[in-house]
């Protein structure tokens, strides 16, 4: 079976040395040999923690909301800046020097910024079990973290911490203070040349994240809806016995037993056995060939009883399957799938039939009696793989196709009981494993469901953070634009008009974060769909539903100042 194998070795650095030992020992494995075959080892250090490039996409998801905070804490600073200013001129009358007051600036954002960092520790420190839960068990320890993510976090963080002191300090010092006084400095904040810019790299990232969401939630609603070629409803796993019995007649005869046992179980419609079941992990490799045609091909091999086919619902293209109560006539037939035919180079399926194929591990030849389409043996992350399928009367797993409908209470329970005691009797000294097979599947795509689920979660956020700045923002921008409010509406503009004047002046940073954001989304996400054998293609609409989602937020995050300016009594705003 598929497992990962651990060794420890007695000195370091011997890697290189115990790869080039297994390489040559397997190469003197006779199966091996005889198809020209060579294993190629390479052996990994436990101690160097790698993450998967879907943790690492998370981890940059993690450093964007980090980037997209530290920019709203700019631009809020910023725009408290203006308000502020009055105050500065007041601390200079009473003496104090630009160096003192920029210190002062420094301080007061450095303690805000550590504070919240204390507060996020103490949070993240309370909160972790809870966390390591929702995520999986993929969260990273705050301390002694193996890998270098939480520094990267933290170097983003004191880099913010600096720039959000000293921006302030050059926007209020970067000129004589009584001239700016004089000019209005309320003037330059007006401009916002900056504080556009900051808004503009926020909802860049956001429309990453957002046109993210989309594809992804389509890649992982794919994978569940798309039509696998087999069933998996109500089919039960028992998993393949080990049992002490050397002799295949023993072995054969108790099989039959404990299938003849569940199929008179009144839940229980129909019982094969097989080597591997869907789900598993393609194991048994072997190279076949047409009979008199060199040309090999890799297969991957399955034993499997008549009925293996009825019960997963496995169409055939061609021919039929095991014949039953036909040993003989089984033990010398074979089935492939199409793949594999067609990986053989034929294509009329139906000229496969009666043909001879060549088993080169055993050099044995078998009938083709039937071709089957390919369905989807392991997740829809990995390519189906060409199989064949010889008859096997020995060994394997048992799968139980079962009526649960209406079960209720501990109905299930006692049915699997019914299943055990069966066991019991008739293997004596083997344990009882089983599974259903469609939570087998679902366990395969679990990771990929939590990580659409952490993604989506973290958009959101990303979306918060981001409208939280543009508020402040247009709160500031219709706060300093009151009287001109008024003096437009003296003059005839309605409140539509004045609604209009507004929201042109967002629409064109809304456009340029969706030029910005929009090619580096589709490169990111095509970069994550090739991890990915069977897939959707990004397309169009997910982007403009992204985009159209993007600015609705946008615009009603805007419009609430815009529209309570556009409302008011201009006689009041002009006697302010």
């Amino acid at each position: 079976p598929s497992c990962s194998l651990f060794v420890l070795l007695k000195e370091k650095g011997e890697n290189a040395g115990l790869e080039k030992k297994l390489e040559n020992t397997l190469g003197e494995v006779e199966q091996l040999k005889t198809t020209n075959r060579k294993v190629v080892m390479s052996l990994e250090s436990i101690a160097d923690v790698k993450l998967t490039n879907t943790e690492y996409l998370l981890a940059a998801v993690g450093i964007f909301i980090l980037l997209i905070s530290w920019v709203n804490y700019i631009n809020q600073v910023i725009a408290q800046s203006y308000l502020r200013f009055k105050e500065v001129g007041i601390l200079r009358v009473m003496g104090s020097t630009r160096a003192n007051l920029k210190t002062r600036f420094v301080i007061e954002s450095s303690l805000v910024c550590m504070a919240s960092l204390m507060v996020i520790i103490v949070f993240y420190l309370v909160l972790e079990p809870y966390l390591q839960s929702f995520t999986n068990g993929h969260l990273l320890p705050l301390i002694k973290d193996p890998t270098p993510i939480n520094i990267f976090f933290l170097a983003i963080f004191l880099i913010g911490i600096v720039t959000a002191g000293f921006l302030p300090t050059v926007i209020l010092f970067s000129r004589d203070f009584a001239a700016a006084l004089r000019s209005g400095y309320g003037n330059k904040i007006q401009s916002l040349g900056l504080r556009k810019g900051l808004v503009i790299f926020q909802f860049s990232i956001s429309t990453i994240l957002m046109i993210g969401i989309f594809v992804i939630s389509n890649q992982l609603e794919f994978m569940r809806s798309n039509d696998r070629a087999i069933t998996m409803d109500n089919i039960l796993i028992v998993k393949d016995p080990i049992s002490q019995d050397s002799i295949w007649r023993i072995k054969r005869e108790t099989l039959e037993l404990f299938k003849e046992k569940c199929a008179q179980l009144p839940f229980v419609s129909e019982v094969t056995s097989s080597t591997i079941v869907p789900g598993e992990e393609y194991r048994h490799e072997t190279y076949i060939s047409l009979q008199d045609n060199d040309k090999k091909t890799l297969v991957h091999l399955a034993g499997v009883n008549e009925g293996f086919f009825s019960i997963y619902d496995v169409k055939f293209a061609a021919g039929h399957d095991f014949v039953r109560n036909a040993r003989f006539k089984n033990r010398s037939s074979i089935i492939l799938s199409e793949s594999a035919a067609r990986a053989l180079g034929i294509f009329d399926l139906d000229k496969m039939l009666d043909v001879k194929i060549i088993d080169h591990e055993s050099n044995a030849a078998y009938d083709v009696i039937g071709i089957v389409k390919d369905y989807h043996q392991t997740s829809m992350k990995y390519e189906i793989k060409p199989m064949a399928f010889k008859f096997n009367e020995f060994l394997g797993h048992f799968s139980l196709r079962m009526n649960l409908a209406g079960l209720q209470g501990n109905e299930l329970k006692d049915k699997i009981n019914a299943i055990e005691q069966i066991w019991a009797e008739v293997y004596h000294d083997a344990a009882f494993d089983y599974f259903f097979l469609k939570e087998k599947f679902e366990a395969q795509d679990a990771e990929d469901q939590y990580f659409g689920k952490l993604f989506k979660y973290f958009t959101v956020l990303s979306v918060v953070v981001s409208c939280s700045g543009l508020f402040g923002l247009s709160l500031l921008i219709s706060t300093k634009r009151n009287r001109e409010v008024g003096i437009r509406k003296t003059f005839g503009a309605t409140a539509v008009d004045i609604l209009a004047i507004f929201l042109k002046g967002y629409f064109g940073s809304l456009c340029v974060s969706v030029l910005v954001g929009s090619p580096v989304a589709y490169l990111l996400m095509s970069s994550w769909l090739r991890n990915f054998a069977y897939r959707i293609d990004i397309g169009f609409w997910p982007i403009v539903m992204a985009v159209l989602s993007l600015a609705t937020i946008f615009l009603f995050t805007v419009s609430y100042h815009t529209i309570k300016s556009s409302l008011a009594n201009p006689v009041a705003i002009l006697r302010d």
